[in-house]
């Protein structure tokens, strides 16, 4: 059995396409998957699946959630022990407490076909992209004019495929409370 962490992209944002986390893991164990467990309403799940392939179980995933929740929800998927890798190589180490500095972990739903010069800077975005390292996007976000820059909106407009973002301190989270 492979322990996989499944990050959902775009549910349960500003009243929108809502999923209870509830459902996510009544419809997850009810698909055969074991030890499931849910973490925060942004779509955060933990399971044991005999599926080893990410593309396969991703697929049935993508078609499970479209059949119970009625529209379509990108998937993208971690094992455990990549997620433990992430969290311990802290890509964020050295901006940890700079002010008006987010962190963003983008999870890519596939690795990119085509590699980029990093890092990748965008000043009048605030954005900082970092490293890709296992289809893990880091990127830093730093206030320009009171707002921060979009790291999500960057890493699917430069690789042309779907990412979902989640708060490095969100991240270190998911994998205390899921991946340990």
């Amino acid at each position: 059995m492979t322990h996989w962490i499944a990050f959902l992209r775009g549910i349960n944002v500003g009243g929108h396409r809502i999923i209870r986390m509830a459902h996510l893991q009544a419809w997850l164990g009810g698909a055969g998957l074991e030890q499931v467990r849910t973490y925060i309403q942004s779509g955060n799940a933990s399971f044991l699946s005999p599926e080893a392939d990410p593309r396969m179980l991703g697929a049935s995933l993508e078609a499970l959630l479209l059949a119970q929740a009625g529209f379509e929800v990108p998937v993208m998927l971690r094992r455990a022990d990549q997620l433990a890798s992430l969290v311990q190589r802290s890509p964020f180490a050295d901006v940890m407490d700079a002010p008006d500095t987010k962190r963003y972990v983008c999870f890519l739903k596939e690795q990119p076909a085509h590699s980029l010069a990093l890092p990748l800077h965008k000043p009048d975005e605030g954005l900082e992209w970092r490293e890709l390292t296992d289809g893990d996007a880091c990127v830093v976000s730093r206030k320009v004019n009171g707002e921060y820059g979009f790291a999500n909106q960057l890493v699917e407009r430069s690789l042309k495929q779907p990412a979902t973002a989640r708060d490095w301190n969100t991240v270190m989270r998911i994998h205390g409370a899921l991946a340990g």
